[in-house]
């Protein structure tokens, strides 16, 4: 039977983990000042978000089901390079072999395709999560980046809310734009985490072109965007864009999930086709295990 002490001992100790955790919980969520803000260059978007997507943070991006991993990491993709735009520094993209087994690797002509400059990516392939997360929070601490991609497939036990901490906490300490993705990943881990912003991304069907007859070239990428945590402000909001790739720069499409199945039908009744799964093909050999330069 506890004594009276023992249970004082016990109440005084879950009190200061209670304390060290709130004061971890107050760091995390502080926005370190002077940090600029991620525009997509949609502005419904970015006024919701207060200006875009908190530089210094980490911003986890799930594929909302397992065919809609091309166009996510098409969208993600599209941000971090309007990153390192501004800075001028590279990409760095990290990969676990399941990833890269799952969708393919990475091809430069698609990346070109989409308006993007492969010579400014960087690729680290990595056996496992636990791989990826050492090498992620390196990344996170490093400010000679302009943005970071954490691409992590399916399951992952290491990614646990301490994990999570670490890499948000050192992504404020250096300013970097880190962007985190993942597809396959079981319901549970889709709302765990410390991250700054949880989005679901699904492919969205592509616009035809005016006049588009056979034989022309497919719509502007498209995408839908569910915000299902914001740690600035209340979570939600749908919202359904289009990837510019001249611009650089990712736009609203007024449309509603209603108006989705009139576009299936305007585009004769195919599938959804979004420029990221053209982008971002998966029916290339997938990479071996490697570290390698993009290009």
């Amino acid at each position: 039977m506890r004594t009276l002490h023992e249970a004082h001992e016990g109440a005084s100790t879950l009190a200061a983990l209670r304390a060290r955790l709130a004061a971890i919980e107050a760091e995390s969520d502080s926005a370190p000042a002077g940090l600029p803000r991620l525009a997509t260059g949609a502005g419904g978007l970015d006024a919701a978000l207060g200006g875009g997507l908190r530089c210094g943070a980490l911003h986890e991006f799930h594929a909302a089901q397992v065919g809609d991993a091309a166009a996510a990491a098409g969208l993600v993709a599209g941000l971090a390079w309007r990153a390192a735009a501004r800075t001028g520094r590279p990409v760095l993209w990290i990969r676990t072999d399941p990833a890269a087994q799952e969708t393919g690797r990475l091809d430069g002509a698609g990346l070109r395709a989409f308006g993007l400059d492969p010579s400014r990516a960087l690729l680290l392939q990595v056996p496992g999560t636990g791989e990826a997360l050492r090498a992620g929070l390196e990344a996170a601490r490093c400010d000679g980046l302009g943005a970071a991609i954490l691409e992590i497939w399916g399951a992952a036990a290491p990614l646990d809310l301490t994990a999570s901490r670490r890499l948000g906490l050192a992504a404020g300490r250096s300013g970097l734009a880190f962007l985190m993705l993942r597809a396959g990943a079981p319901p549970t881990e889709r709302g765990f985490g410390a991250a700054q912003t949880r989005w679901s991304v699904r492919a969205a069907p592509s616009r035809p072109p005016p006049d588009a007859g056979f034989g022309a070239p497919l719509g502007q990428p498209a995408f839908e965007m569910r915000l299902l945590r914001h740690r600035e402000g209340a979570p939600g909001g749908l919202w359904h864009l289009e990837w510019d790739h001249v611009e650089r720069a990712f736009a609203e499409r007024g449309l509603s999930r209603r108006s989705l199945p009139e576009l299936h039908r305007h585009a004769g009744a195919a599938a959804p086709l979004s420029g990221g799964v053209a982008a971002f093909s998966a029916d290339r050999p997938a990479a071996a295990p490697e570290r390698r330069a993009a290009g």
